[in-house]
């Protein structure tokens, strides 16, 4: 094999090599980003146990919404019992002189 078969041979797999290798890499970057980011939401124990209650039916899907919106600091949505003890302490704080609409 003498000219350009010897020249092009070995020199040819480079290429398909380094899309090979970028493809995996690129694959693999993916796969832990998607694990860790997995494993970050498991990692607190209190989040757990109320996932196992919830799994286990001693809870209702409210109550876990409720009680994990609480473990993560988030407050509650207001209720219609909310909004009426609202309207009601604003209007126990009106003055009495002002006239009414």
């Amino acid at each position: 094999m003498d000219g350009p078969d010897l020249f092009w041979g070995p020199w040819v797999i480079w290429p398909v090599l380094f899309w090979i290798t970028l493809i995996w890499l690129m694959k693999l970057g993916v796969s832990r980003r998607a694990h860790f980011r997995h494993r970050s939401g498991h990692g607190d124990p209190a989040e757990e146990i109320l996932r196992e209650r919830f799994a286990r039916g001693e809870i209702t899907a409210d109550e876990y919404e409720s009680s994990l919106g609480a473990l993560r600091g988030r407050s509650p949505e207001k209720g219609y019992e909310d909004y009426v003890r609202e309207a009601e302490e604003e209007l126990r704080s009106e003055p009495e002189d002002r006239p009414r609409q």
